[in-house]
Protein backbone atom coordinates (compact mmCIF):
# COMPACT_ATOMS: atom_id res chain seq x y z
CA UNK A 1 0.00 0.00 0.00
CA UNK A 2 1.39 3.59 -0.43
CA UNK A 3 1.87 6.06 2.33
CA UNK A 4 -1.29 7.63 2.44
CA UNK A 5 -3.39 4.65 3.03
CA UNK A 6 -1.02 3.10 5.67
CA UNK A 7 -1.20 6.45 7.37
CA UNK A 8 -5.55 6.15 7.23
CA UNK A 9 -5.25 2.80 8.17
CA UNK A 10 -2.73 3.23 11.18
CA UNK A 11 -5.42 6.14 12.30
CA UNK A 12 -8.17 3.88 12.45
CA UNK A 13 -5.71 0.67 14.22
CA UNK A 14 -3.78 2.88 17.02
CA UNK A 15 -6.64 3.38 19.34
CA UNK A 16 -6.70 -0.88 19.07
CA UNK A 17 -3.11 -1.45 19.18
CA UNK A 18 -1.59 1.38 21.35
CA UNK A 19 -0.18 0.11 24.29
CA UNK A 20 0.56 2.34 27.67
CA UNK A 21 3.91 3.55 28.61
CA UNK A 22 4.85 1.81 32.58
CA UNK A 23 7.25 2.39 34.77
CA UNK A 24 8.28 -1.04 34.00
CA UNK A 25 8.76 -1.01 30.17
CA UNK A 26 8.50 0.90 27.48
CA UNK A 27 5.75 -0.52 25.06
CA UNK A 28 6.26 -1.20 21.14
CA UNK A 29 4.86 1.10 19.58
CA UNK A 30 1.78 0.87 17.55
CA UNK A 31 3.70 1.71 14.49
CA UNK A 32 6.11 -1.09 15.44
CA UNK A 33 3.02 -3.41 15.84
CA UNK A 34 1.35 -2.82 12.53
CA UNK A 35 4.72 -2.97 10.00
CA UNK A 36 5.47 -6.10 11.65
CA UNK A 37 3.79 -8.92 9.11
CA UNK A 38 4.81 -10.18 6.06
CA UNK A 39 7.68 -12.23 6.57
CA UNK A 40 8.35 -15.60 8.94
CA UNK A 41 9.10 -14.63 12.73
CA UNK A 42 12.74 -15.24 12.37
CA UNK A 43 12.98 -12.79 9.87
CA UNK A 44 10.87 -10.61 11.46
CA UNK A 45 13.14 -10.42 14.80
CA UNK A 46 15.84 -9.18 12.52
CA UNK A 47 13.97 -6.60 10.98
CA UNK A 48 12.50 -5.04 13.46
CA UNK A 49 14.54 -5.97 16.72
CA UNK A 50 11.36 -6.94 18.09
CA UNK A 51 11.68 -10.99 19.91
CA UNK A 52 9.87 -14.07 18.82
CA UNK A 53 8.15 -14.42 21.99
CA UNK A 54 6.54 -11.01 21.49
CA UNK A 55 6.02 -11.26 17.54
CA UNK A 56 4.01 -14.48 18.60
CA UNK A 57 1.70 -12.33 20.26
CA UNK A 58 1.24 -9.20 19.23
CA UNK A 59 0.90 -10.23 15.31
CA UNK A 60 -2.10 -12.17 16.05
CA UNK A 61 -3.48 -9.15 18.24
CA UNK A 62 -2.67 -6.91 15.59
CA UNK A 63 -4.85 -9.11 13.62
CA UNK A 64 -7.68 -9.34 15.58
CA UNK A 65 -7.91 -5.35 15.97
CA UNK A 66 -7.81 -5.04 12.19
CA UNK A 67 -10.82 -7.48 12.16
CA UNK A 68 -12.51 -5.65 14.74
CA UNK A 69 -11.86 -2.33 13.27
CA UNK A 70 -12.74 -3.18 9.59
CA UNK A 71 -15.33 -5.79 9.85
CA UNK A 72 -18.42 -3.18 10.13
CA UNK A 73 -17.81 -1.47 6.78
CA UNK A 74 -15.58 -3.63 5.03
CA UNK A 75 -17.00 -7.17 5.98
CA UNK A 76 -20.79 -6.42 5.95
CA UNK A 77 -21.59 -10.21 5.82
CA UNK A 78 -25.43 -10.95 5.05
CA UNK A 79 -27.84 -12.79 7.11
CA UNK A 80 -28.64 -16.07 5.81
CA UNK A 81 -32.11 -15.51 3.80
CA UNK A 82 -32.62 -16.55 0.28
CA UNK A 83 -32.70 -14.79 -3.30
CA UNK A 84 -35.25 -15.38 -5.85
CA UNK A 85 -35.61 -18.58 -3.66
CA UNK A 86 -32.32 -19.59 -3.90
CA UNK A 87 -30.18 -20.07 -0.71
CA UNK A 88 -26.52 -19.02 -0.24
CA UNK A 89 -23.93 -21.93 -1.30
CA UNK A 90 -20.23 -22.03 -1.54
CA UNK A 91 -19.38 -22.92 -5.06
CA UNK A 92 -17.31 -25.89 -5.05
CA UNK A 93 -15.84 -28.03 -7.89
CA UNK A 94 -15.28 -32.25 -7.74
CA UNK A 95 -13.22 -32.20 -4.57
CA UNK A 96 -16.43 -31.29 -2.79
CA UNK A 97 -19.03 -33.99 -1.82
CA UNK A 98 -22.97 -32.08 -2.85
CA UNK A 99 -24.46 -30.42 -0.17
CA UNK A 100 -27.05 -28.05 0.45
CA UNK A 101 -24.93 -25.29 1.06
CA UNK A 102 -22.44 -26.35 -1.58
CA UNK A 103 -22.18 -26.64 -4.82
CA UNK A 104 -20.60 -28.88 -7.29
CA UNK A 105 -20.63 -29.49 -11.50
CA UNK A 106 -23.00 -32.21 -12.55
CA UNK A 107 -20.90 -34.98 -14.02
CA UNK A 108 -19.81 -35.34 -17.40
CA UNK A 109 -20.87 -38.37 -18.38
CA UNK A 110 -24.61 -37.68 -17.85
CA UNK A 111 -24.89 -33.70 -18.96
CA UNK A 112 -27.75 -32.43 -20.81
CA UNK A 113 -28.23 -28.53 -22.43
CA UNK A 114 -29.37 -27.48 -18.99
CA UNK A 115 -26.32 -29.68 -16.92
CA UNK A 116 -23.80 -27.89 -19.21
CA UNK A 117 -25.29 -24.43 -18.93
CA UNK A 118 -25.27 -25.16 -15.27
CA UNK A 119 -21.30 -26.23 -15.49
CA UNK A 120 -20.36 -23.20 -17.24
CA UNK A 121 -21.89 -20.50 -14.86
CA UNK A 122 -20.81 -22.53 -11.78
CA UNK A 123 -16.77 -22.51 -13.63
CA UNK A 124 -17.70 -18.48 -14.12
CA UNK A 125 -18.32 -18.03 -10.51
CA UNK A 126 -15.35 -20.12 -9.50
CA UNK A 127 -12.88 -18.19 -11.71
CA UNK A 128 -13.87 -15.00 -9.79
CA UNK A 129 -13.18 -17.42 -6.53
CA UNK A 130 -9.82 -18.29 -8.41
CA UNK A 131 -9.22 -14.68 -8.89
CA UNK A 132 -9.93 -13.52 -5.61
CA UNK A 133 -7.03 -16.56 -3.85
CA UNK A 134 -4.88 -16.19 -6.32
CA UNK A 135 -4.64 -12.30 -5.61
CA UNK A 136 -4.50 -12.97 -1.31
CA UNK A 137 -1.86 -15.73 -2.10
CA UNK A 138 0.32 -13.42 -3.99
CA UNK A 139 -0.11 -10.28 -1.06
CA UNK A 140 -0.24 -12.44 1.74
CA UNK A 141 1.42 -15.67 1.19
CA UNK A 142 0.37 -19.06 2.19
CA UNK A 143 -3.04 -20.25 3.19
CA UNK A 144 -1.43 -23.68 4.12
CA UNK A 145 -5.52 -25.55 4.94
CA UNK A 146 -6.32 -28.91 3.61
CA UNK A 147 -9.88 -27.85 3.71
CA UNK A 148 -11.38 -24.42 3.41
CA UNK A 149 -13.65 -24.83 6.52
CA UNK A 150 -10.76 -24.73 8.99
CA UNK A 151 -9.97 -21.01 8.08
CA UNK A 152 -13.50 -20.21 9.61
CA UNK A 153 -12.81 -21.64 12.89
CA UNK A 154 -12.11 -19.30 15.25
CA UNK A 155 -8.94 -18.53 17.18
CA UNK A 156 -8.28 -18.15 21.25
CA UNK A 157 -9.15 -14.19 19.98
CA UNK A 158 -12.39 -14.86 18.97
CA UNK A 159 -12.08 -14.07 14.99
CA UNK A 160 -11.77 -16.03 11.65
CA UNK A 161 -8.17 -15.70 10.96
CA UNK A 162 -9.57 -15.79 6.95
CA UNK A 163 -11.88 -12.41 8.00
CA UNK A 164 -8.36 -10.40 8.71
CA UNK A 165 -7.25 -11.07 5.33
CA UNK A 166 -10.77 -10.46 3.77
CA UNK A 167 -10.96 -6.75 5.63
CA UNK A 168 -8.10 -5.84 4.77
CA UNK A 169 -8.14 -6.62 0.77
CA UNK A 170 -11.42 -4.74 0.81
CA UNK A 171 -9.88 -1.41 2.76
CA UNK A 172 -7.00 -1.78 0.28
CA UNK A 173 -9.21 -2.33 -2.54
CA UNK A 174 -11.54 0.75 -1.74
CA UNK A 175 -8.77 3.25 -1.16
CA UNK A 176 -6.02 1.59 -2.90
CA UNK A 177 -6.98 -0.22 -5.22
CA UNK A 178 -4.46 1.17 -8.35
CA UNK A 179 -1.17 -0.30 -6.04
CA UNK A 180 -3.11 -3.18 -4.48
CA UNK A 181 -5.57 -4.50 -7.57
CA UNK A 182 -4.85 -3.25 -10.60
CA UNK A 183 -6.59 -4.28 -13.78
CA UNK A 184 -4.41 -6.20 -15.45
CA UNK A 185 -3.34 -8.14 -12.20
CA UNK A 186 -7.04 -9.85 -12.52
CA UNK A 187 -8.56 -11.71 -15.25
CA UNK A 188 -11.34 -9.83 -17.40
CA UNK A 189 -14.16 -11.05 -19.42
CA UNK A 190 -13.89 -9.37 -22.77
CA UNK A 191 -17.06 -7.13 -22.86
CA UNK A 192 -17.99 -8.29 -26.78
CA UNK A 193 -17.46 -11.80 -26.96
CA UNK A 194 -17.82 -12.42 -23.26
CA UNK A 195 -13.95 -14.81 -23.78
CA UNK A 196 -12.04 -14.40 -20.20
CA UNK A 197 -8.28 -13.47 -20.88
CA UNK A 198 -6.00 -14.60 -18.17
CA UNK A 199 -4.15 -11.93 -16.06
CA UNK A 200 -1.07 -11.46 -14.35
CA UNK A 201 -2.44 -13.70 -11.47
CA UNK A 202 -0.69 -16.97 -11.58
CA UNK A 203 -1.49 -20.06 -9.43
CA UNK A 204 0.67 -20.25 -6.83
CA UNK A 205 2.33 -23.33 -4.91
CA UNK A 206 1.56 -21.60 -2.03
CA UNK A 207 -2.55 -22.87 -2.09
CA UNK A 208 -2.51 -26.00 -0.89
CA UNK A 209 -4.14 -29.00 -2.76
CA UNK A 210 -7.81 -29.62 -1.35
CA UNK A 211 -8.10 -33.26 -0.18
CA UNK A 212 -11.58 -35.14 -1.64
CA UNK A 213 -13.97 -35.50 1.12
CA UNK A 214 -14.91 -38.59 2.58
CA UNK A 215 -18.83 -38.59 2.09
CA UNK A 216 -19.68 -38.91 -1.79
CA UNK A 217 -23.41 -39.23 -1.01
CA UNK A 218 -25.53 -36.41 -1.33
CA UNK A 219 -28.93 -35.77 -0.17
CA UNK A 220 -31.93 -35.24 -1.95
CA UNK A 221 -31.93 -31.97 -0.39
CA UNK A 222 -28.60 -31.47 -1.94
CA UNK A 223 -29.75 -32.65 -5.67
CA UNK A 224 -32.77 -30.36 -4.97
CA UNK A 225 -31.16 -27.28 -4.53
CA UNK A 226 -28.41 -27.74 -7.48
CA UNK A 227 -31.80 -28.78 -9.79
CA UNK A 228 -33.48 -25.28 -8.50
CA UNK A 229 -30.02 -23.50 -9.33
CA UNK A 230 -30.05 -25.11 -12.86
CA UNK A 231 -33.81 -23.78 -13.28
CA UNK A 232 -32.64 -20.72 -12.75
CA UNK A 233 -29.46 -20.15 -14.94
CA UNK A 234 -32.38 -21.30 -17.98
CA UNK A 235 -35.10 -19.13 -16.97
CA UNK A 236 -35.19 -15.92 -14.80
CA UNK A 237 -31.39 -16.08 -14.50
CA UNK A 238 -30.31 -16.75 -18.05
CA UNK A 239 -27.51 -14.36 -19.66
CA UNK A 240 -27.55 -14.03 -23.21
CA UNK A 241 -24.34 -15.68 -24.52
CA UNK A 242 -24.49 -18.84 -22.49
CA UNK A 243 -25.75 -21.05 -24.90
CA UNK A 244 -22.70 -20.60 -27.69
CA UNK A 245 -20.31 -20.57 -24.48
CA UNK A 246 -21.88 -23.51 -22.59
Amino acid sequence: MDEKTYVQLYGILRPLIEKETTQMREPISAHERLTATGAKYMELQYMTCISPQALCKIIPETCCAIYQALSKDYLKIPEPSKINDLPYVFVADEAFALRPDFLKPFNVRVLNDQKRIFNYRLSRARRVIENVFGSLVSRFGSFPISNPSQSLKTTRQGTFPMWHVCGLTQFLTRNASQSYSPPEHLDHEEPVSHEMQDGLRTDSPHVANIAHGQNRNATEEAKFVRDQFMVYFNTNGKVPWQDAYA
